[in-house]
């Protein structure tokens, strides 16, 4: 439903875009590169209201490292991934910078409401220079308009597009209370804590859409795609996702988060930007190489409960 809701909602947003004359290429760089965020944040707004922001971190920090270890692993298991060296020099480094920022924002160990207006700030900073670097490097037919102009039907009434951002806008808080309401009976039920169920459970469920789409889009050899959404919303879900709870109230972090969670998340990211450069040939991730990422993401999930 989570997944469905998100999928209709991002669909419709864009069809409405385009039929305001927005053209497919700042579409792409907008609502669909945000879109793969839609159901974390969600999620990480509900969780607010239910006052369990540690799933809320959880999921924005295990979704990240989801994404790089499970996702972008079992991907280039099924076909290597070719990497253009414009993801490496541009969109890779920026996911390091967003990092860096928010590891200086939690060394006091709260999230506050300063920090995530500064995170939200730096969102909205982030979209319009990937908008300008998209309009800079604009040509008739980028790989990128492709992709929207063949998600989008070329003639749709703006009567469906509205209803389907309506019946997106009405299936995203259901799925969404669902996963939180299921996730904090799970954690009391086998007594683990939120942020443990966060990590793994909430993050794994939301990153299977992710998986399936980067799967096909490997398969049809769209790499620069699978690997900007996979990067795009590991940016987002810092600059996004992971405030969102600290806008209604402010979250005490524990220190594992910190030491442990984002050192595999710098650590994952760090092998990818290697792996990018290619050990078995420029620019591209081996079936090896992607075979590592997702054992060192299953050593991480075995951390979390048995260590």
């Amino acid at each position: 439903v989570l997944g469905w809701g998100a999928h209709i909602l991002v669909h419709g947003a864009a069809s409405f875009a385009k039929k305001l004359g927005v053209p497919p290429l700042v579409i792409g760089l907008t609502i669909i590169a945000i879109g793969t965020s839609v159901p974390e944040i969600v999620i990480s707004l509900i969780s607010a209201i239910h006052r369990t922001p540690d799933i809320a971190i959880g999921n924005a920090v295990g979704s990240n490292i989801a994404n790089i270890g499970l996702v972008l692993g079992i991907t280039a298991m099924v076909t290597p991934l070719k990497m253009r060296s414009r993801t490496i020099r541009k969109e890779l480094p920026l996911l390091f910078l967003v990092m860096l920022l928010v590891s200086i924002l939690l060394l006091d160990g709260m999230l506050s409401f300063l920090d995530a207006m500064i995170l939200m700030g730096v969102s909205s900073i982030v979209v319009l220079w990937l908008v300008i670097q998209g309009m800079r490097r604009h040509t008739p037919q980028t790989v990128l308009e492709a992709e929207v102009k063949k998600e989008i039907p070329r003639r749709i009434h703006l009567t469906i597009t509205v209803f389907q951002m309506l019946i997106g806008l009405v299936l995203l808080p259901i799925g969404s209370k669902v996963v939180v309401e299921s996730a904090t009976y799970i954690a009391r039920l086998f007594h683990v804590r939120d942020i443990v169920i966060g990590l793994t459970v909430v993050a794994i469920g939301t990153s299977l859409p992710e998986l399936a789409t980067a799967i096909m889009g490997a398969c049809k050899k769209e790499y620069e795609i699978v690997i900007g959404n996979i990067v795009g919303s590991n940016i987002f879900n810092l600059l996004a996702v992971l405030p969102i709870s600290a806008l209604l109230h402010p979250v005490v972090l524990h220190s594992q988060i910190v030491l442990r969670d984002f050192s595999v998340m710098f650590a994952l990211t760090i092998l990818l930007y290697i792996f990018s450069f290619g050990l078995r040939g420029p620019e591209k991730t081996t079936r090896f190489e992607g075979f590592f990422l997702l054992l060192v993401y299953v050593i991480y999930l075995g951390s979390l409960f048995f260590v």
